[in-house]
């Protein structure tokens, strides 16, 4: 074998193995079993890329053992084999996609385009929903809840699911800390368990034409670009860069986020609200029982990001039920990010008291042109009367001033 791979260096390995009747002749066009855990793999080397060979190495043989166990010695294997190539490789290709680079090793087909979201998607926006909502308690708290929500998906996505925490779970809580306002879909594209979309790239766009609003008439867009790119969401950096007033401005214009279309979940999520409305008597597991339940009268494709979403906020949800009886469903699954919140919010200041309205009125004033009543409702509902949660938010000069709205 040596002495036929010295005469023919440029053949693929499937090629060579198959002169030995190792392999079938035939190409593979579809992924190899362990083509989600490398991609999972290179994504968690980035994140460490100054990391030592070992250590990175080390790192991988672990993740290895969270696998299913038929595919732990091929993964090993494949870490021992060729880990330290597949490293350099990395370092001289940052900006490579995780599926090029498992493809050059023939852990991944080079013929399929990423352009749909993988498996892992719907359920990695759900788990990102979730620790935002819990982003106070530790990490290994926060894990726990996690790998336990894998368990709600059908059984060819488990096991991925728990790879994909253990591999990449403590840098994506480290990121979500440090970009809280991001959403879940930019998050988990960011680690490869969804493909950034179109609808993304139009927001990106809008984003940018509000910040050209804000600014003056000797900014374009390769300026603003060059701004963003420096700052990021560093409200310090624009105040610098650009004086209170437009660094105001031009934050409100970086936290909007586009949530006009409800997910699947939306309605689903309503019927189950009423559900526990009627039956609010009942003890936790029973409710959460009756809502998996009927998760499982929706169509196939629904019936387990439905589980998972029970799973990971039901008794966040059952909570919030109880505390806010009168509340629409509509509103209580906007707050879970199951529907949207934008039609709803607007029409829920004319439903609040006088004293509710001249608080948002006085809580605008208080901030910049980005903001508007839904955003501050949002606000109000998530800090209450919590001056600290209120400094985190908008900072030290706006948060004295909304405490004097209260």
């Amino acid at each position: 074998m040596l002495e036929f791979i010295r005469g023919n260096l440029r053949e693929s390995p499937r090629v060579i193995c198959a002169r030995f009747n190792l392999c079938s002749p035939q190409e593979e066009k579809q992924d190899g079993p362990l083509c989600g855990p490398c991609q999972l793999g290179v994504n968690l080397v980035k994140e460490y890329i100054s990391k030592p060979d070992d250590e990175l190495l080390g790192m991988l043989l672990k993740a290895c053992e969270s696998l299913p166990s038929d595919l732990q010695a091929p993964c090993k294997m494949a870490v021992t084999l060729v880990g330290k190539q597949m490293l350099e490789m990395i370092r001289g290709n940052l900006r490579e996609s995780p599926r090029v680079i498992c493809a050059r090793f023939r852990l991944c087909s080079a013929q399929i385009e990423e352009k749909q979201d993988g498996p892992l998607c719907g359920p990695c926006q759900l788990g990102v929903n979730l620790v935002k909502e819990y982003i106070s308690k530790p990490d290994d708290e926060l894990l726990g809840m996690l790998l336990k929500a894998c368990e709600s998906l059908p059984s060819d996505l488990q096991a991925p699911c728990k790879m994909a925490v253990t591999l990449v779970g403590k840098q994506m809580l480290e990121f979500i800390r440090g970009n809280l306002r991001e959403s879940p879909r930019v998050i988990c594209a960011r680690f490869g368990l969804c493909s950034p979309s179109q609808e993304q790239t139009e927001e990106e766009k809008n984003k940018i034409q509000c910040i050209l609003k804000c600014l003056g008439s000797g900014w374009n867009v390769q300026k603003v670009l060059a701004l963003v790119a420096k700052c990021k969401t560093d409200k310090k950096c624009y105040v610098k860069e650009l004086g209170e007033h437009a660094a105001d401005c031009v934050f409100g214009c970086l936290s909007k986020r586009e949530e006009k279309q409800d997910t699947p979940l939306c309605a689903p999520c309503q019927l189950g609200v009423q559900l526990v409305k009627d039956y609010i008597s009942k003890p936790d597991d029973e409710l959460l029982s009756m809502l998996l339940k009927g998760c499982e009268s929706l169509p196939s494709d629904l019936q387990a990001p439905c589980k998972m979403a029970v799973t990971l906020v039901g008794k966040q949800l059952l909570e919030m039920i109880r505390g806010n009886l009168r509340e629409s469903p509509r509103v209580i699954c906007s707050r879970f990010r199951l529907c949207s919140a934008s039609e709803q919010v607007v029409a829920q200041i004319a439903e609040v008291s006088n004293e509710e309205k001249n608080k948002v009125q006085c809580v605008l004033k208080c901030l910049g042109s980005g903001w508007n009543v839904p955003r501050v409702l949002k606000l109000l509902a998530k800090c209450k009367a919590n001056k600290a949660c209120y400094l985190k938010e908008v900072g030290q000069r706006a948060a004295e001033c909304i405490m004097k709205c209260f």
